[in-house]
């Protein structure tokens, strides 16, 4: 704050930085079907070190989404940490070109498997078991969205769509530097950071988990609340959610 003017890191609010703090950890609130939160050391120290960056106006929270993008596009903060998608939101100033630059992030001290790399959101394939054909399904996804460089390379400029797959790193158009990121190979940079994220389950009931973080984090940044005890709170209300 005192070097920038404006807070270092903007935040939208809510349980979504959060879980990305977790999951660098290479931390589940889910393990092998038990919900894993009351418990789980590498939350905690996220909790404790998002109320602190807010506390000491490192972090700004915003919970309306248009407000939270336009604090990235006025100046209003100094950078974000979220996935990829994001990058078109903060290109959407175009007189910041030059200005930005994308990095890993910052990872948790003291956890064990901490790491400076994590995902939000993206998307997944799926087939579906009333699929009549079932081994062509199978075929058509394994030899496009699978392994096909040149399909992620023409989806990457008429879509914006990022892969990572990690062999699309080396070709031509991930390569290409961009212009708004100083001339950093950007797409190229991300495809190498998403190899290195570590495996995060999301679980069935993953809704259920950020909602029931939402309130945690609230309580806990507005109201000052034990950090344990909103942890608990969380375990018992997703616990409840699933044996309902």
């Amino acid at each position: 704050m005192d070097a920038n003017g404006v807070p270092m890191l903007t935040s939208s609010g809510g349980s979504e930085l959060i879980i990305e703090m977790m999951q660098s950890a290479g931390a589940s609130p889910v393990v092998d079907g038990e919900v894993k939160i009351a418990d789980n050391a590498a939350l905690k120290e996220s909790l404790t070190v998002y109320k602190d960056m807010v506390d000491k106006g490192i972090l700004a929270e915003y919970t309306d989404w248009d407000q939270y993008i336009a604090s990235m596009n006025d100046g209003k903060a100094a950078g974000v940490i979220n996935g990829c998608w994001i990058m078109s939101s903060v290109q959407a100033a175009a007189d910041q070109s030059g200005k930005w630059a994308i990095v890993n992030m910052p990872k948790l001290d003291g956890i064990d498997g901490a790491t400076n790399y994590a995902n939000c959101g993206g998307a997944s394939w799926a087939v579906s078991s009333n699929c009549k054909n079932t081994e062509l399904a199978f075929d058509f996804l394994k030899s496009t969205f699978g392994s096909s460089v040149e399909l992620y390379d023409d989806l990457l400029p008429n879509a914006g769509a990022i892969s990572s797959y990690l062999p699309a790193a080396e070709s031509d158009v991930y390569n290409q530097p961009s212009e708004f990121y100083g001339g950093q190979t950007v797409y190229k940079d991300i495809v190498e950071f998403a190899g290195k994220v570590p495996a995060f389950d999301c679980g069935a009931y993953y809704s259920d988990v950020r909602s029931a973080l939402t309130d945690a984090v609230t309580n806990i940044v507005q109201n000052n609340a034990d950090i344990d005890s909103e942890m608990q709170n969380a375990q018992d209300t997703v616990e409840f959610n699933i044996a309902g």
